[in-house]
């Protein structure tokens, strides 16, 4: 077990001791459709992670949004360290107060002393809104917990329930889970109340990593934990690794997830990555488990990794659209090739898992990755981020990393492309990229920014031919073609799992907003 000691979040003094957290949060717009970057007037790393709709309040009409970000700010002690922060934001209407943010929090813990642990640090990974009835409602976010001032190393992953104010109602933290990287809450009736979580579990006898899917009470403790890895032809594997990315509630009360896996990671002839897809349900059992992608060919080898997914039909359980990155790179033990290419997908699976169609596209030369995909009204958007110079006046070598959105048909045939940036990085950064929609249908996209020399978070809501209207964005048009994948079984065990439960004080931040070139009526 590791000793973690008291969380406190943070926005005021504590205890004598001035922190250095985001007392005043600014709001900007940025340069199309309603678009806000979000930063700490100190402009301290800020990296967003997921985003979260939170249906009306009583007596409301329209939703609310959430997100997390991990921010790293630098106190009066010269004590660094990571930590999570919700950013609550109001609806997209009225224009011209569209997305004013409501409140944030940030939490870190303590030594003894009351000030800041700086050899802990926490990433927040996802959020989600939760409402059980019965005032049961909040936020449930997930992470990883790692130790260390300079060189980190692993130390966990966490669980954090709050209620609809950002206070902490439980924390817990799993020694024997490396990460978890997404979250959803059950559906069942109040006797299996609780949440699903899936992420990367350590398995250090055999030197390897599975993907891992947790299930817990409302309280937190575990119910279950399962385990997860590709079922390779061979069994002359040097090492494998498998994790999942993402969890979504699957039909009426299962779960699905997706995530990949790698075999002979040092090998340079033999190496491969898989498409890792699973359907569970809350008592851990599988109901079905497979891998897809192109074996290793005699001059290339091919790696495919699942990044996110949604439910075909919402609520039926009758197949899944998934997102990702495919990458070809040609064999060689002695020198490094670039890749041949590095694209995004999207592939469609009907209710046994069997592949309907696999497109990946590219925009450019470099790399493009689909990093969230949602089905709503008929179509299937995916969200991600391409490496290109649009956005770079007069230049031919210069790329930076961009926004994309993309409307599929059903079918899986390109309407509509849409890419957003400016002169500098925007999209994921080596973060997070998220995907939701607005009650009138529009997708709401939160990436990041670096409009200056620090990150910021970005909030994108694309609105019907709004690219025409304002800057900094384009239409261009990716390519797409079908790609071949091979359908393989996962193997699956259950495992024990430990928890140990935190205790968390939360303290409010004041809040600034400016909004500019608001949705066209």
């Amino acid at each position: 077990m590791i000793n973690l000691r008291g969380l406190i979040v943070s926005g005021a003094s504590l205890l004598g001791l001035v922190v250095t957290a985001p007392t005043a949060f600014v709001s900007a717009q940025f340069v199309q459709d309603h678009q806000h970057t979000y930063f700490d007037p100190i402009e301290y790393h800020f990296s967003s992670q997921a985003l979260t709709v939170v249906p009306p309040p009583e007596g409301g009409e329209l939703n609310e949004y959430a997100f997390v970000a991990n921010m790293k700010p630098q106190d009066i002690l010269d004590r660094q360290f990571t930590r999570p922060l919700i950013v609550k934001l109001k609806p997209n209407m009225p224009t011209d107060k569209a997305f004013d943010l409501d409140w944030s929090k940030t939490y870190y813990f303590a030594d003894e002393m009351g000030g800041s642990a700086t050899q802990t640090h926490l990433y927040a990974r996802d959020i989600h809104h939760v409402d059980f009835g019965d005032g049961k409602a909040g936020y449930i976010i997930c992470g990883k917990v790692t130790n260390g001032k300079v060189l980190q190393t692993d130390a966990g992953s966490f669980l954090l329930l709050t209620d609809l104010d950002g206070n902490s109602k439980k924390f817990m933290v799993y020694p024997g889970i490396k990460e978890l990287n997404s979250v959803v809450p059950t559906k069942g009736d109040v006797n299996t109340q609780g949440f699903v979580t899936v992420g990367t579990a350590f398995n250090t006898k055999q030197r390897y990593d599975t993907a891992a899917y947790l299930s817990v009470n409302i309280d937190l403790s575990p119910r279950c934990l399962s385990v997860t890895a590709g079922k390779w032809p061979d069994t002359a594997h040097s090492r494998t690794s498998s994790t999942f990315k993402k969890i979504i509630q699957y039909g009426q009360d299962d779960f699905a997830m997706v995530g990949h896996s790698s075999k002979d990671l040092t090998r340079c002839n033999t190496k491969d990555t898989d498409i890792l897809v699973s359907i569970k349900d809350g008592s851990c059992d599988t109901i079905a488990g497979y891998h897809y992608g192109q074996g290793t060919s005699s001059d290339a080898y091919n790696e495919e990794f699942g990044m996110s997914l949604g439910e075909y039909k919402l609520g039926s359980g009758k197949g899944l659209v998934i997102t990702g990155r495919v990458k070809q790179t040609k064999l060689s033990c002695t020198d490094s090739f670039n890749p041949t290419y590095e694209d995004g997908f999207i592939m469609r699976l009907d209710t046994k898992l069997n592949l309907k169609y696999f497109h990946r596209f590219d925009y450019d030369t470099d790399s493009d990755i689909g990093l969230a995909i949602a089905v709503i009204r008929n179509r299937i958007w995916v969200s991600g981020e391409t490496t290109t110079s649009f956005f770079i006046p007069n230049s031919n070598t210069r790329r930076n990393r961009d926004i994309f959105l993309l409307e599929f048909k059903k079918n899986g045939s390109l309407q509509n492309s849409f890419t957003y940036g400016g002169p500098f990085a925007d999209g994921a950064l080596g973060s997070g990229l998220d995907l939701e929609f607005s009650q009138e249908g529009f997708p709401i996209i939160l990436g990041n920014s670096i409009a200056t020399s620090k990150q910021k978070a970005l909030l994108i809501e694309h609105y019907k031919d709004a690219w025409k209207n304002c800057r900094g964005s384009a239409s261009n048009n990716p390519n797409l073609e079908q790609y071949e994948a091979k359908k393989r079984n996962n193997k699956d065990k259950e495992q024990n799992t430990e928890a140990e439960e935190m205790t968390l004080v939360a303290i409010d931040v004041d809040l600034n907003q400016k909004l500019d070139c608001p949705k066209q009526t």
